[in-house]
This record gives structure tokens, C-alpha cells and sequence, in this order.
């Protein structure tokens, strides 16, 4: 897994390439955490380039949500595979998460 980072305003982008999986979900949960814990509470995360995500994955996905949430900030997903929103959905987690076709259009929401 690879992540890139940046930052448009106050909207944290984290960039997901690769597998969020048992081996990978802990240094996706702690970069986004270090990010939440420096003060930006609004975050997209783009699943453009994410091959795989296992229920580790989806775990840490839930626990950013989680904790953006209870500091007033908002999360979405964009760029989501059909593979990717279909194990979402059939795990029960995709009505957690706004999601949108592109960066541009996430961006647009906030």
C-alpha cells in the first residue's frame, strides 16, 4: 500500500494505491490518525488506485470515520471500483460514507 497526502484547504486528500489489508490497515489507521490529531477533520479519501480492501481495511475505514465524527468533521470516499463499493455495501459500511465519481466533485461538497 502507498498513500499520498495532500491538502486543498481544509480537506485532508489521502490517496490510497495498493491493498488496505491485515498487513497494511495499521499504517493506514495511524498516517490518517496523525492527521486527524494535527487539527484537519475533513477528509476524501481517494480510491482511485486501491486494488483490494479486506475487512481490516474496512475496519479502519470505519474507525477514521468514527473518529472524524466526533470531532465535527466530515469523510468521503471517491473514485470507488464497482468491486470495491460492492464489498462495502454487502458488508454494511458503504451508508457510513459520502461518495462521489471523482476528486473534483468530492472537493465540491465541502
Amino acid at each position: 500500500m502507498k498513500i499520498e497526502l495532500s491538502k486543498v484547504g481544509d480537506v485532508a486528500i489521502v490517496k490510497v494505491s495498493g491493498r488496505i489489508d491485515s498487513s497494511t490497515a495499521d499504517s493506514f489507521w495511524q498516517t490518517t490518525d496523525q492527521i486527524l490529531d494535527s487539527g484537519t477533520s475533513n477528509f476524501i479519501v481517494d480510491c482511485a488506485n486501491l486494488e483490494f480492501i479486506s475487512s481490516a481495511g474496512l475496519r479502519a475505514l470505519l474507525t477514521l470515520s468514527k473518529n472524524i465524527r466526533q470531532k465535527s468533521g466530515i469523510i468521503s470516499l471517491c473514485c470507488l471500483s464497482q468491486q470495491a463499493k460492492a464489498v462495502m455495501d454487502i458488508a454494511g459500511i458503504l451508508a457510513f460514507f459520502k461518495t462521489y465519481a471523482n476528486l473534483e466533485e468530492a472537493l465540491s461538497h465541502y
